[in-house]
């Protein structure tokens, strides 16, 4: 019985302080693993970085993959989108930060740095 009542007590702790995960969308058919899933500012619209380096543009309402753009040569770990342009921001695990127009998918510039970038930003009170 005492072990009974720790079991729930712990129970009763994780599911108060944990997060509730809910699947919010399902893209049967894709195989590759993502490190990284990002809402772009277009709703219909999300964006993946998986494991090969590459980015991938999803149509929510179709469930499909619209394009994969080679982007880098390691695991993308973020995706930053500009909160008022039509870029965003990519970071790999081959030590570049790179900085992408939104809607032609071209690259616009790119930053090798010698540490591993986990997440790039925007300055939001300067020109980019």
């Amino acid at each position: 019985m005492k072990k009974l009542i720790i079991l729930i007590a712990l129970l009763l702790t994780i599911y108060s302080k944990g997060q509730k995960i809910e699947l919010i969308e399902s893209f049967i058919g894709y195989t590759n693993k993502s490190e990284i899933i990002s809402f772009t500012p277009n709703p219909q619209l999300i964006m993946s970085g998986d494991y090969n380096g590459n980015l991938n543009l999803w149509d929510l309402k179709k469930h499909k993959l619209i394009k994969t753009i080679p982007s880098h040569q390691g695991i993308i770990t973020s995706i930053v989108f500009h909160n008022r342009k039509n870029t965003f921001l990519t970071c790999s695990e081959d030590s570049t930060i790179k900085l992408w127009s939104l809607y032609s998918n071209r690259l616009l510039d790119s930053l090798k740095i010698t540490e591993v970038p986990t997440k790039a930003i925007f300055n939001e009170k300067g020109n980019q």
